[in-house]
């Protein structure tokens, strides 16, 4: 390429500008580095001159003209020709008028319905159904190439030859199948392009017997009227070499939808033959306290209730705490419904039956309950989980405990209209059992031990409540 004499290098410059592709690369990436070096060597040789050309490309009744000056030289100029969908043939002729040297180069696509026959390669396809407990859930695809091209006077086998097999539409290759190719040595390498070829690398292929290999395909939904695929080999260094053929996997398997699966089945709950005879659980006792309304000095501090009672207060919705609060646990926002089977856990010791769910508790109910509760836990509860924020129990010496979720599992008769809420609410518990708790979607199994009051800490006053029972022993909580 560098050895004077424009005239005779212009020939291997037009007949490596032939090997170009539509895209302007070569072969392969060796190959288009190779080449683009020797095209830019003869490109600095005659870049001296200039260039002033005019360029009329005549394809049928198109005409198009292409100019090409000092201002343009180093610029691809495309122009794109209409489609002849009738004619047997393109004929393309390129004019040129001016001073200077020019490319051109001409791209024609096209399809086919069937793909044309090669005599570089023999292909077979032979795809066939695997025996599983689905049905046409997958194949095994078996091809063997053999190479034609051999002669006494050449190779008895190619240079390095790709086999690509396209998969058919609503099928994927088995990649652990492939693997095991490279590993029994069959192929030097294998790639998948985007699950959808299949592209197997030898070393070469042999003329004298056919070099044969299988991989499973699996179905991964399903197509109606699947069409054909293609399997095409070329040689990698002379890839107009190359020959293709078509395969389809067995008509019943095209033909057949993939059966549904059965559903899952649900492991069983716990038995219930204890409490089949119950009669339904009663309404807890409720008392009345007209509301008193005293004007307390600012900086005075006391303690409120009424003192002597021994049921549970009803009160008015307690007011909701603050957004910063109910939002800093976005993870809560889970989809309804429950996909699948879901087991459920009971702890030792733990008693079943319906929680005991109040909108508010105070005076000396609450110091009863909350003196003789096992646990006490502020929490955030949406439906039927609760994402446990801090233990406030008599027994806990200040100790802190990270966040952690419990979803409850009561029974179907129970009527708790807490764990009916669609949006996070603060709430405490008392009685729930001791950590740790198992984790969802695990249901823990709760009863009439379980208190759940729709107030949070700071309106319970729980902090200074402690200090009373650690004072005063309390009897166990009803």
């Amino acid at each position: 390429m560098k050895q004077p004499g424009q005239f005779s290098t212009a020939s291997v410059v037009r007949w490596l500008s032939k090997q170009r592709n539509s895209q302007g690369g070569f072969v392969s990436t060796q190959d288009t580095v190779v080449a683009l070096q020797a095209i830019g060597v003869y490109a600095s040789v005659i870049g001296a001159q200039e260039i002033d050309m005019k360029l009329t490309v005549l394809a049928g009744d198109s005409v198009d003209h292409i100019v090409i000056n000092e201002s343009n030289r180093l610029v691809q100029q495309r122009v794109d020709l209409p489609p002849t969908s009738t004619a047997s043939q393109v004929s393309v002729v390129g004019v040129a008028r001016g001073d200077g040297c020019a490319v051109l180069q001409t791209t024609l696509r096209y399809n086919v319905a069937t793909a044309p026959a090669g005599a570089a390669f023999e292909v077979k396809v032979a795809p066939e159904a695997l025996i599983a407990e689905v049905p046409c859930s997958g194949h095994k695809v078996a091809v063997c190439v053999r190479y034609t091209l051999a002669s006494p006077a050449s190779q008895a086998s190619s240079n390095m030859a790709l086999l690509e097999v396209a998969m058919v539409s609503g099928y994927q290759a088995n990649k652990e199948s492939l693997h095991l190719l490279k590993v029994n040595g069959l192929v030097k390498r294998f790639e998948v392009k985007e699950d959808d070829v299949v592209v197997l690398y030898f070393e070469q292929i042999d003329a004298r017997a056919p070099t044969c290999v299988e991989f499973d395909v699996d179905a991964i939904f399903v197509v109606e009227d699947v069409k054909e695929s293609t399997v095409k080999v070329y040689d990698y260094y002379q890839p107009e070499h190359v020959t293709s053929t078509s395969y389809i996997l067995p008509t019943a398997c095209v033909d057949m939808d993939l059966p549904v699966p059965p559903p899952p089945r649900r492991l069983p709950l716990p038995p219930l033959d204890d409490y089949l005879d119950l009669e339904p659980p009663l309404a807890l006792p409720s008392v009345k306290i007209e509301p008193i309304v005293e004007d307390i000095p600012s900086g005075a501090s006391g303690a409120s209730g009424a003192s002597g009672a021994s049921g549970f207060f009803l009160f008015a919705d307690a007011p909701a705490p603050p957004a910063s609060a109910m939002d800093r646990f976005g993870d809560l926002d889970f989809p309804d419904g429950i996909e699948g089977p879901v087991g459920v856990a009971t702890l030792p010791g733990a008693s079943r039956g319906c929680p005991r769910c109040l909108r508010s508790m105070d005076g000396e109910a609450l110091l009863t309950a909350y003196c003789a509760a096992s646990t006490v836990f502020t929490a955030e509860l949406r439906g039927s989980r609760l994402r446990l924020l801090s233990d406030l129990s008599v027994s806990n010496n200040r100790t802190p405990m990270n966040s952690t979720a419990v979803e409850l599992y009561v029974e179907p008769h129970c009527q708790c209209s807490s764990l009916h809420f669609k949006r996070k609410k603060m709430v405490s518990v008392l009685g729930l059992a001791a950590l740790p708790h198992p984790a969802p979607p695990l249901q823990l199994v709760v009863g009439a031990d379980v208190v759940i009051i729709e107030q949070n800490a700071k309106q319970l006053k729980l902090k200074s409540l402690r200090k009373k029972c650690n004072a005063v022993a309390r009897p166990p909580f009803p």
